[in-house]
């Protein structure tokens, strides 16, 4: 009986080192195949965060572009109107000019020569 229980030991902790050995061998796959999934998975979010960066980018260079684009307009526009106010002014110095010696006739016609 007692090689029995020596065996029944020896059996019971061989068993035990065994199902140890198995546990710890199936404790280390799946912490590397995790390890694998975990890289993985960060891999793919930090591409993702790459493309959403570059298209965030790309937006506000568009934005910029065209407020570029908008304040180049408003400027040209502002200079040919000021180009055209400047015309209009020189015209209306000239009319001016021309139309004094006629407010001048027109001063003597109504006081009869007075002033």
């Amino acid at each position: 009986m007692d090689v029995v229980k020596a065996d029944a030991a020896s059996f019971k902790s061989n068993l035990q080192e065994l199902l140890r050995d198995r546990l710890i061998d199936a404790i280390e796959s799946a912490h590397d195949a995790m390890e694998t999934d975990v890289k993985e998975k960060i891999t793919e979010i930090y591409a993702d965060v790459q493309a959403q960066c570059r298209e965030i980018g790309k937006n506000y260079q568009e934005i910029f572009n065209k407020f570029r684009e908008d304040i180049e307009t408003a400027r040209d526009e502002t200079g040919a109107h000021r180009k055209a106010i400047e015309h209009d002014i020189g015209i209306l110095v000239d009319i001016e000019k021309n139309i004094q010696p006629f407010f001048e006739l027109w001063q003597t016609i109504l006081h009869g020569g007075e002033e």
